[in-house]
Formats: structure tokens, sequence, C-alpha cells
């Protein structure tokens, strides 16, 4: 039985750059979905995820709507890090709404 989520991640965006990490247990599922940036409205973003140490997504000049499509299989817990680079060498907060399925 497949079970789909959406959350809504913000990210702290220091000088144009911001890192976020997280941990959880997921018992070698196969995660698909994608996000979405739909804050702040200017400007351009280089988005590197990486699960496990393992890079799934590394995306270059994103605006903000586009949609940002993933598949991963996990292990039994997933480490999870995105870094952010904005066009804009100034502080804000990337805020990204997630559609996952897993």
């Amino acid at each position: 039985m497949s079970r789909r989520n959406e959350i809504d991640i913000s990210i702290p965006i220091k000088n144009g750059c911001g890192l976020a990490k997280t941990s959880k247990t997921t018992l070698k599922a196969t995660v698909t979905g994608y996000f979405e940036i739909i804050s702040p409205d200017t400007g351009t973003w280089s988005i590197l995820a990486r699960m496990n140490g393992k890079t799934i997504l590394d995306i270059k000049n994103v605006k903000k709507g586009q949609k940002l499509e993933f598949s991963h299989k996990t292990g039994l817990k997933t480490k999870l890090e995105v870094e952010a680079i904005w066009s804009e060498n100034k502080d804000t907060t990337l805020k990204v709404h997630a559609k996952v399925t897993t």
C-alpha cells in the first residue's frame, strides 16, 4: 500500500546559500514525487539533493513554479541533505512544496 504525503519545507538562505538536513527511518521504501519552489518570486536556484550521500537531484536555473521530479530507493534509514544556491546574494527563506509517495 502506498502512502502520499504533501509537505512544505522552509530553508533559511544567507548570502544566497542554504542547507537543510533531515534523517528518518524509511525501511527500504521507494520514494517518488516532486518538489516545487513556492517562494521567493525572483531569481533562479541551483538545487542539489543527496539521499544517504547519493545525488538524487542536481539541477540549475530553477524558477518559482517549476516541478522537480525525483525517484529513489531508500535504505533502512534515510539521511536527506538539500543544498540551495540563489542567483541573488541576499538573505531570504526558500519555501518548497513537496508531494511524496512511498
